[in-house]
């Protein structure tokens, strides 16, 4: 069998493309909107994802992206210089951890307390959604947030997890944006168990206004498109940590080997 994000990818590529050239410094293939679900840890057996950088970034941004509500803009730290450095060397504007800590006005609003209280007092709640996508800040951000809304809902004892991006560079972008909602899943069930809730992991689904993949990067797509047969999928195994004290490491992925291919990032 293949695994589960593999065969999903294998699905988008099938979609009809679009090469958009005009106006591009970086030319790439468009495929247009595309949704899909994961029941399982999305980790590709054709190409690798560092775990480790995943739970830096997601750590990352659930404490303020290194900001303040004093100075209200994200920093490139130590645990996400590889990532963010080809943006800047040090201020990012605020975006991604800012708006989730210190969003509004002010930076009163924290949207992770908010949403995560929301769902400890109200598990049948619709409304424990956040999102980085602030209209009156976006253009001091040095890249607009990709993705941005997630929204939880509980459903059958089950946590589940709706992202929604307006872009998605499926190659450098996506394996990371999905896999981070996988990790905040498990957080958010650690965290509702903590408050009393009998709750387990439920799905993720992923939903994009714009999937791509730049021409710079067509080879490692290529290699993500081969098929690789595998008995089972990887087995992620979660700390039991929680939303509010992830210290940014303990998820793993066991006997993860899957070959590594180095892919460039559009800095756009």
């Amino acid at each position: 069998m293949w695994c589960e994000y593999d065969y999903n990818i294998y699905n988008l590529s099938r979609q009809e493309a679009e090469l958009v050239t005009e106006g591009q410094e970086y030319p790439y293939w468009c495929y247009g909107s595309w949704s899909v679900v994961y029941t399982h840890a999305p980790l590709s057996q054709t190409r690798r994802v560092s775990v480790d950088m995943a739970q830096r970034e997601l750590h990352w941004m659930l404490n303020g992206s290194g900001a303040t509500r004093e100075d209200r803009s994200a920093r490139v730290t130590e645990d996400v210089e590889r990532m963010w450095s080809p943006w800047a060397e040090d201020e990012l504007g605020p975006m991604y951890g800012v708006q989730w800590r210190y969003a509004g006005p002010g930076g009163m609003h924290d949207q992770v307390v908010n949403v995560t209280q929301r769902l400890i007092d109200h598990p049948t709640t619709k409304r424990a959604v956040w999102t980085t996508w602030a209209p009156y800040e976006v253009d001091s951000m040095r890249l607009p947030p990709c993705t941005t809304t997630w929204a939880f809902n509980i459903v059958g004892g089950k946590v589940n997890l709706d992202i929604f991006a307006r872009s998605t560079d499926v190659v450098c972008g996506m394996p990371y944006d999905t896999l981070e909602g996988w990790m905040l899943i498990h957080l958010m069930v650690n965290t509702l168990r903590s408050s009393g809730h009998d709750v387990k992991p439920g799905k993720l689904r992923f939903t994009t206004a714009n999937a791509h993949v730049y021409c710079q990067n067509l080879d490692v797509w290529w290699e993500m498109l081969q098929p690789i047969r595998v008995e089972r999928e990887v087995e992620f195994i979660a700390p039991k940590q929680c939303v509010f004290n992830f210290e940014g490491k303990g998820f793993k992925a066991v006997d993860y080997k899957a070959p590594i291919y180095t892919a460039k990032v559009a800095v756009v």
